[in-house]
Formats: structure tokens, C-alpha cells, sequence
């Protein structure tokens, strides 16, 4: 399988500005959230998503209920990640983004076992794609890159894809 680059360029976004993330074209990508758990303390990493067909504006209508519970004192950052690039091409087609979003969140969720996540915590993601994922920007506690081919060395760092 052929490794897809994508790079992320994350933004930290106010609480107040997020029903303004309305842009189809811009305001759409993965997205993480971050605030106090009870036991990994101030500022942990608590859920990642993606707004698969809906901007982040719509996507975050969803969560409203479980942030404004959880954000009463105003714990709650909100970080979104747009794609920059694939492939160092920043004029990919939309359409290949829709193709490879679902893979980006898996990878990004197994990778970070945040602990609101119950998809893709525990088990390898089997992706459609083979991807490399960059973050620059504003990425919080992201690693600055993360890779399906890291996954698959086994302990001689040897490769054990196809």
C-alpha cells in the first residue's frame, strides 16, 4: 500500500467563535478537545473527531450538550485541523480528503487514546490508506507526526506489511 502524506495545520478556537466555523470548504477536517479529566488532570486530551460532509460549525451543535457540562468553568480547549496538504500537493481534490478523513481520525485516536474516544482506542485501525500525518500549528498534546508503517515494525524495526 502507497503511504498518503497529509499535513494538518491546527488552530486553537474560543468557545464563543465555534458556531461561526460555517465555510464548507474551510471549516471542515478533524478536530480535538481538551479540558480536565478526573484522572489525567488540567488540559488532558479528551476526544478527537472529524466533520465527515459537515463543517466544524454543525459538528460542534452535536457536542454541545456534553461541553457545556463539561466546560462550566471554562476548562474546555477546542483545536481544529485542517488539511494543509496531501501529498505536498496543497490543491488536492476534495474529494481525496472525503477518501482518507475517516483513516486520519483512526490513526489519530489509536495513536492518542484519548479517553471520551470508544472507536479505535484499543485496536489497530485497518485503513483504506496507508497514511503519514503531519501536524504543525497549534496542535496541543499531538505528536508532530504519526504513521500507519510505525505501527506495523515489529521489535527488530523491521516492516511487516505486504
Amino acid at each position: 500500500m502507497l503511504e498518503i502524506k497529509v499535513v494538518i495545520s491546527w488552530e486553537k478556537i474560543g468557545m464563543s467563535d465555534l458556531s461561526k466555523l460555517k465555510d464548507k470548504h474551510e471549516d471542515s477536517g478533524v478536530y480535538m478537545i481538551s479540558g480536565f479529566h478526573p484522572v489525567f488532570g488540567d488540559d488532558s486530551l479528551l476526544y478527537i473527531g472529524q466533520t465527515k460532509e459537515q463543517t466544524f460549525g454543525d459538528r460542534f451543535k452535536q457536542h454541545k450538550k456534553w461541553m457545556k457540562s463539561e466546560g462550566e468553568e471554562g476548562n474546555l480547549l477546542v483545536y481544529v485541523g485542517r488539511v494543509f496538504s496531501i501529498n505536498d500537493d496543497e490543491d488536492y481534490k476534495e474529494k481525496v480528503w472525503e477518501n482518507i478523513i475517516e483513516d486520519v481520525e483512526a490513526l489519530l485516536i489509536y495513536f492518542h487514546t484519548p479517553p471520551y474516544n470508544s472507536r479505535s482506542v484499543d485496536k489497530f485501525p485497518e485503513p483504506k490508506n496507508d497514511l503519514r500525518i503531519i501536524n504543525i500549528g497549534d496542535y496541543g498534546d499531538l505528536y508532530p507526526e504519526i504513521s500507519h508503517v510505525a505501527l506495523r515494525l515489529d521489535d527488530s524495526g523491521i516492516y511487516e506489511g505486504e
